[in-house]
């Protein structure tokens, strides 16, 4: 199922009832990019509110997520500040990722110690990271929220490093080569489309305030075995 406007939207049966919907009668049932694109947000947005429980969803027989358009249009009577006209944020969102697919920082900065269970998890790290700073862009997420969230996954990439033995300047070079995309992408959009500057500067704003908290748990999870490391010469 693509995505597209209400006409192109068929019912499906879900393998069950949403809480609080009576699924009887063909209730109308929407795939994650859908549903996105009717609230207006990410798609990474939505599979992380959905996975917090913060909107109802169900699954299919084939584990792809499904969403109520009752709870749907329910959830966006209540949220009205996530829609933003122009949506910067998505365009944004969409040209990091394909920027990050296209060169991955993590061969870039020439760490060569990636399984890909590793890879898989810092591709989830990265989307929770965009999704977190459209959030925040688009006031469906508390600013501060966000940076102990964003400190968080930093702490994770930390932690990982340790466990490989790879010291912390060597992430960091591959940590300011996921932040120089990121802000390349934001850049991009002010020279190829009429935006108006005080949306892209909060974009940029809210990306370097992501950032920082993201290498500040990096550093206090790596800074300890730097220094063991170095005081054992």
């Amino acid at each position: 199922m693509h995505q597209g406007t209400s006409a192109q939207i068929r019912p499906v049966t879900a393998p069950k009832p949403v809480q609080g919907v009576d699924a009887s009668g063909g209730e109308l049932w929407l795939s994650l990019r859908q549903a996105a694109a009717a609230l207006g947000i990410h798609p990474a947005t939505l599979r992380r509110w959905a996975d917090l429980e913060r909107i109802p969803a169900s699954r299919t027989a084939g584990g792809h997520r499904r969403f109520s358009r009752l709870d749907v249009e329910t959830f966006l009577k209540g949220h009205r500040r996530i829609r933003r006209a122009g949506g910067i944020e998505h365009r944004w969102a969409a040209e990091a990722q394909r920027r990050i697919r296209r060169q991955p920082p993590f061969d870039a900065g020439r760490i060569t110690s990636l399984d890909p269970m590793d890879r898989e998890r810092f591709r989830r790290s990265g989307q929770r990271l965009l999704a977190l700073t459209v959030e925040v862009c688009q006031g469906a997420c508390e600013v501060e929220q966000a940076r102990l969230e964003a400190k968080r996954i930093g702490r994770s990439y930390g932690t990982w490093a340790r466990g490989k033995g790879i010291d912390s300047p060597k992430m960091l070079r591959a940590f300011h080569l996921i932040r120089r995309t990121m802000i390349d992408a934001a850049f991009e959009l002010t020279e190829t489309e009429n935006l108006e500057p005080q949306a892209v500067r909060e974009l940029l704003v809210r990306l370097e305030e992501s950032m920082d908290a993201v290498e500040m748990g990096l550093l206090e999870a790596t800074l300890p075995f730097h220094t063991r490391t170095a005081g054992s010469g």
